[in-house]
C-alpha cells in the first residue's frame, strides 16, 4: 500500500504551484491523511498477522523445550545430547520465522514471474524480414474491437471498419468516453484487438513483435515525457543521430534559439519530467525526437492540449511540411487544428459515426462534427469553416 501514497506525494511536490494558486492545500492534506491511513492499515495487518505466528512459534518451542528437558530429567537422553538439543532448540522460533519470510517472498516471486498476464512477444522471427516497413503508411481497420480486461463485456471500440491512405491527415474527434485514446492505443498494442485487425501496407500489426511494431510508428502524447539527462539524451536516447542532425531537427520545431543559447548546448540539463522546461518547450523537444525518426506513421492524441498558440501553430506548420508524406492520425483537442486535414473521423459510443473530408462534413445537415463546430460559437465556426474550404480547394 506504499505506492498509492508515494505516487500521490510525487504528485503533489510537482503540482504545488498549482495547488497554491488554487488554494486547495486542504483537499490534499485530507488525500493525504486518507492515504497514510490505508498505508497504516496494511502495516497494522502485516504487524497482527508476525505477532500472531510469533506467538504460536514460541509455545510450540516452549513445548518441545519442556519436553526435551523431561526427556533429560527422566534419563531418556545423555547429558550431553541434552545439552546440544537444548542448545539448538533456542533457535527453532527464528530459524522458522526467517523460513516462512522466504517461502513468502518465493510466492510472490512466482507470482509475478508466471501468473501475471504479459504482453506478447517482443520480437518474432518475421520482423527480420520487414526491415522498411511501414514504406507507405497506409492503415487498414477491419471491423476492430477493444476491451479492457476489467470489463471484458463492454466494447471501448466496437466494429470499427475504415481505410486511410498513405500520407493522409486524420483527425479524430468525440465526447469523452467516445474511444479516441483506447483506439490510438491499439496501433501499438497497448491494448489487443478482441475482435477484428489493423493492418499497415498490407502487414496485420497483431503477427509483428511488439519491438518492431512500437520503433516504426512515432507518438506525440498528450503529457509530453521527458527524463532526467540532458536536451540530447532527451531527444536521441540511443545516440544514432549526429550533433547537425539534431541541430536541424531543432531548427525545424523552433527550439534551435532558445538550445543554443543554453550554457552547455545539447548536453545542457534536463530535470526529471522536463520540470525547467514550459509545456510548449517539452512538446517541441517530442517533436524534434519525432522529426528526428522519419517514421511513415505519427500518432498524436491531444499533443496541443496544453501548449500555448505559438507552440500549437509550429507543431501544425510541421505536419503540413516535415510530415507531408507521413499518415498522420491526430486526436484533436482544437477542432481548428484539423480543419485543414484531409479527413475526421468522428467517434461515438466506440463506432465511427463518420469519416470524411471537413469541407463535406460541415456540409451536411445532420452532421456530428458540425454541431461541435457549431458550439464553439459563431467567429471560431467562421475561421473552421474557411480553413476547411481552404483545403478543400487545394486538394
Amino acid at each position: 500500500m506504499e505506492s498509492p501514497l508515494a505516487a500521490h506525494v510525487s504528485e503533489t511536490l510537482t503540482g504545488i504551484p498549482t495547488i497554491l494558486a488554487y488554494k486547495a492545500e486542504s483537499v490534499f492534506i485530507e488525500k493525504q491523511m486518507a492515504k497514510l491511513d490505508q498505508s497504516n492499515l496494511a502495516y497494522l495487518l502485516f504487524n497482527h498477522t508476525m505477532f500472531w505466528v510469533t506467538m504460536r512459534l514460541n509455545f510450540l518451542n516452549a513445548v518441545a523445550t519442556f519436553s526435551i528437558a523431561i526427556f533429560g530429567v527422566t534419563g531418556v537422553m545423555s547429558a550431553d545430547l541434552l545439552g546440544v538439543a537444548l542448545t539448538q532448540i533456542t533457535l527453532f522460533a527464528p530459524i522458522i520465522n526467517e523460513l516462512l519470510r522466504a517461502m513468502v517472498a518465493v510466492e510472490r516471486l512466482n507470482h509475478y514471474a508466471h501468473k501475471l498476464p504479459s504482453e506478447a512477444s517482443r520480437n518474432l522471427p518475421k520482423d527480420g524480414t520487414l526491415n522498411t516497413w511501414p514504406s507507405a503508411g497506409a492503415i487498414s481497420i477491419e471491423n476492430l474491437s477493444l476491451t479492457y480486461s476489467t470489463r471484458p463485456d463492454h466494447a471501448v471500440v466496437n466494429g470499427i471498419s475504415l481505410t486511410i491512405n498513405a500520407g493522409e491527415k486524420i483527425g479524430v474527434v468525440g465526447r469523452t468516453g467516445s474511444g479516441k485514446s483506447t483506439l490510438m492505443d491499439s496501433f501499438f498494442r497497448l491494448i489487443e484487438a478482441s475482435g477484428g485487425s489493423i493492418s499497415i501496407d498490407g502487414v496485420d500489426i497483431s503477427t509483428i513483435g511488439l519491438k518492431k511494431l512500437r520503433s516504426s510508428i512515432q507518438m506525440i502524447p498528450q503529457n509530453p515525457i521527458l527524463f532526467d539527462g540532458t536536451v540530447r539524451s532527451n531527444i536521441d536516447a540511443l545516440a544514432k543521430y549526429t550533433d547537425d542532425d539534431i541541430w536541424y531537427a531543432l531548427e525545424c520545431v523552433g527550439m534551435k534559439e532558445y538550445v543554443s543559447r543554453l550554457s552547455n548546448k545539447l548536453d545542457s540539463t534536463i530535470t526529471e519530467g522536463g520540470t525547467n522546461l514550459s509545456a510548449g518547450q517539452r512538446q517541441l523537444l517530442c517533436l524534434t525526437k519525432v522529426l528526428l525518426e522519419k517514421n511513415k506513421i505519427l500518432i498524436m492524441d491531444e499533443a496541443t492540449s496544453s501548449v500555448d498558440a505559438e507552440s500549437d501553430l509550429r507543431i501544425q506548420d510541421s505536419m503540413k511540411t516535415h510530415f507531408k508524406s507521413a499518415t498522420v492520425i491526430s486526436v484533436a483537442h482544437r477542432l481548428n487544428t484539423i480543419s485543414g486535414f484531409d479527413k475526421v473521423l468522428v467517434l461515438e459510443n466506440g463506432k465511427a459515426a463518420e469519416f470524411e473530408a471537413p469541407y463535406v462534413l460541415l456540409q451536411k445537415e445532420n452532421s456530428i462534427f458540425k454541431e461541435m463546430v457549431n458550439a464553439m460559437g459563431v467567429t471560431n465556426a467562421a475561421c473552421i469553416k474557411d480553413i476547411a474550404e481552404k483545403h478543400q480547394q487545394r486538394k
